[in-house]
């Protein structure tokens, strides 16, 4: 997705940013919302042992995905925020130090 960002995000036109959708970025917002979606999923669930504020803010952050990625598909810029996003979370559960993306 992120190989994707600067062109679609940039673009001034819907055409540019179809044509941007239609080379691969439609599948990678479909599978990243299927993750989002499974995490969600299993935030939900009684058993998750996270603390709850933790559960509730990714959560809210999930739904900040479903949105944004609509958007996306909707021709409105916001890949590079969607990247930042994904890239953060995958620092912060590998125990990295945080940055941001560029």
């Amino acid at each position: 997705m992120e190989q994707f960002a600067e062109e679609y995000d940039s673009a001034e036109s819907s055409f540019v940013r179809l044509t941007v959708l239609s080379s691969g970025l439609r599948e990678a917002i479909a599978e990243n919302q299927k993750i989002w979606s499974a995490m969600k999923y299993d935030l939900t669930l009684p058993e998750n042992q996270l603390p709850a504020d933790l559960r509730a803010s990714l959560i809210s952050l999930a739904n900040w995905v479903e949105k944004t990625s609509s958007g996306i598909l909707g021709g409105r810029a916001g890949v590079r925020a969607l990247t930042t996003v994904n890239n953060n979370i995958i620092v912060a559960l590998s125990g990295q130090v945080f940055r941001e993306s560029v």
